[in-house]
């Protein structure tokens, strides 16, 4: 095992250099680390990379592309100043989609979070004020894009999905419908 804790060191360096928790900080290099090491014999290439998609408050956001994607890109720049493991500072709407969401889904931290690491339904929530960013592994992109949406639309919040090359933006409509105002159709799932 000599050799796997040097490449600890090693991989743990290399993704503290090229993954700042400035940008994302419910992430630091250590976490990467840990999810390879704790299955380095069936190590998986999710265990780097994420499928990402975003719950919002669809009143706080623009509904235009343009408008919208700058306004998420101001959202996910964290700087909100609080911890972003707890949905204490969340709208109503948010925080009732997040506490049906973690009954499948369950949290990686904060104080909902799960015990049990080997769960690959264990997923990673940003929250902030007007939206919720939850990172899922790649092998539950199917299941959680179509659990996510579905209960966007029961709570009425916005839906994105981040990780899809022209991502849909989902909003409630004024009527009372749910409708992509923007981007690709229907999510995964």
């Amino acid at each position: 095992m000599k050799c796997l804790c040097a490449l600890e060191e090693k991989l743990e360096a290399f993704v503290e250099a090229h993954f700042s928790s400035d940008i994302h900080p419910a992430r630091s290099g250590r976490h990467y680390v840990e999810a390879i090491t704790d299955s380095c014999y069936s190590w998986k290439a999710d265990s780097l990379m994420s499928y990402d998609l975003m719950v919002f408050d669809a009143q706080a956001s623009p509904r235009d592309r343009a408008g919208f994607l700058d306004w998420y890109g101001k959202q996910v720049e964290w700087g909100e100043g609080h911890s972003y493991d707890n949905d204490a500072l969340t709208t109503p709407a948010l925080k009732a989609w997040f506490s049906e969401m973690r009954e499948s889904f369950p949290a990686m931290n904060g104080p909902y979070a799960t015990g049990d690491v080997d769960n690959p339904r264990v997923t990673d929530y940003s929250i902030g004020r007007h939206l919720i960013y939850a990172a899922f592994r790649w092998s539950e992109a199917e299941n959680a894009s179509g659990e996510m949406f579905r209960l966007a639309e029961k709570h009425q919040v916005g839906f994105f999905d981040v990780s899809a090359e022209d991502g849909g933006v989902w909003m409630p409509e004024p009527s009372g419908g749910y409708a992509c105002v923007h981007g690709g159709g229907h999510p995964v799932g």
